[in-house]
């Protein structure tokens, strides 16, 4: 009997000695071949720079100015450019990587620019990317404000509407009464706030870039007044008193029991005085306290007296004042002058008599156009009422902000 088992045994060996072998040859094979093993390093996107093309972009300075503007250009394109074609948009072309191209002429001027490599190109246009303005000429100063009258603290912009030049410098100066602050700044814009009340000329003064300069000065140009007071408050002395409300008073403090509920008249009348009738008129609590209007009211005590003013203004109030004497109150909410506070009849009052509530006297008299301390630039309380004699009838109007 013939037995194969040996036999079996040595061809096995040789079958596994064989795939070895092939395996081996297969695998020098591909790594000869420049094969990668790993399936998932050939993802695209995956592989280092220069494998893809360029992502193509620039810069450049100065991108303005006058001419000849030489402009430097810097290419900043990704994935490894290996040439580059530039086209400056006046008709000249570079294939520099970082060429300096000089601009002859005012205009505007569009760059492109291709990068590419051995895998393909990428272009890129900036429209008006360089500026060569014209040759600059002596500026021309002017500006404007968003507002012009206010009450302070006022808040004003200020803008630069200057031409003829480009402005490298702005100096701004606001004036009252003959004294300047001045700002100086590089923006076109500048918020000025006016913290005094007054009239304020304005001036600018600009510098252009061929160190030119030009200025501008509007005369008067922001008026700013003093905030709406909401109150007005006098101490009323033991005694007789004289008062009076510049204006309107807000409707819920108007009535006589309103306005005096905290005053001990220690069981005395309050007046008002009729000029036309030239009497004394006894006030009811109801009665109406109108701006302008004199009041006589007796405090058994030193008190505080305070008038609610109305919030709407300004207020313009007209009042008749009948020949002979008349009583009134200054028409104003802060104190002044008799000329101006009384300027809708200059040319009719003659005399103003003023009562010392301390001394229950009337301490002084004030002349219209008067001299020395009688004159009409003496200061009066719109708190208070005085006495004016009128030669002949007159129309006081005031405007009170």
């Amino acid at each position: 009997m013939v037995s194969y088992s040996r036999g079996m045994t040595g061809m096995r060996y040789v079958a596994i000695v064989f795939c070895i072998i092939w395996v081996a040859l297969v695998s020098l094979a591909y790594a000869g071949c420049g094969v990668d093993n790993n399936p998932y390093d050939s993802i695209p996107g995956t592989l280092p720079g220069g494998y893809y093309p360029p992502s193509a972009d620039f810069s450049g300075a100065p991108l303005q100015g006058y001419a000849p503007l030489a402009v430097s250009f810097t290419d900043t394109s990704t994935n490894i450019p290996t040439y580059w074609a530039w086209n400056f948009g006046d008709g000249q072309t570079s294939n520099d990587k970082n060429p300096v191209h000089t601009y002859m002429s005012t205009g505007f001027y569009t760059v492109s620019m291709t990068a590419g490599n051995g895998y393909g190109g990428n272009s890129i246009t900036k429209t008006s990317y360089v500026v060569v303005n014209p040759v600059s000429s002596t500026p021309v100063a002017d500006f404007s404000a968003n507002i012009t009258s206010g009450y302070a603290p006022l808040p004003v912009e200020f803008t630069d509407l200057s031409t003829g030049s480009i402005i490298i410098s702005r100096v701004w100066t606001f004036t009252q009464d003959g004294i300047p602050v001045s700002e100086t700044t590089q923006g076109q814009k500048i918020i000025h706030t006016f913290t005094e009340a007054g009239q304020y000329n304005v001036t600018l003064m600009v510098t252009g870039d061929n160190n030119e300069s030009a200025s501008r000065e509007k005369s008067y140009y922001i008026s700013v007044g003093q905030p709406p007071l909401l109150q007005g408050t006098i101490t009323l002395h033991p005694g007789w008193n004289l008062v009076s409300t510049p204006i309107p008073l807000k409707d819920q403090y108007r009535k006589a029991e309103q306005v005096f509920a905290a005053i001990d008249t220690d069981s005395r009348s309050i007046y008002s005085y009729d000029a036309g009738s030239k009497q004394f008129v006894v006030l009811n609590s109801h009665s109406e306290i109108l701006p302008l209007h004199g009041i006589w009211i007796y405090s058994k005590g030193e008190v505080p007296l305070t008038f609610n003013y109305q919030v709407a203004r300004p207020v313009t109030i007209s009042m008749h004042m009948p020949p002979g004497w008349n009583l009134i109150g200054y028409p104003s909410t802060r104190p002044g002058n008799a000329r101006e506070g009384l300027a809708s009849i200059s040319s009719v009052w003659s005399n103003i008599l003023c009562f010392d509530p301390v001394t229950q006297q009337y301490s002084s008299t004030i002349f219209n156009e008067g001299a020395g301390g009688q004159n009409d630039m003496q200061i009066m309380d719109p708190m208070k009422a005085y006495w004016i004699f009128m030669p002949r009838e007159g129309n006081l109007i005031v405007a009170i902000e």
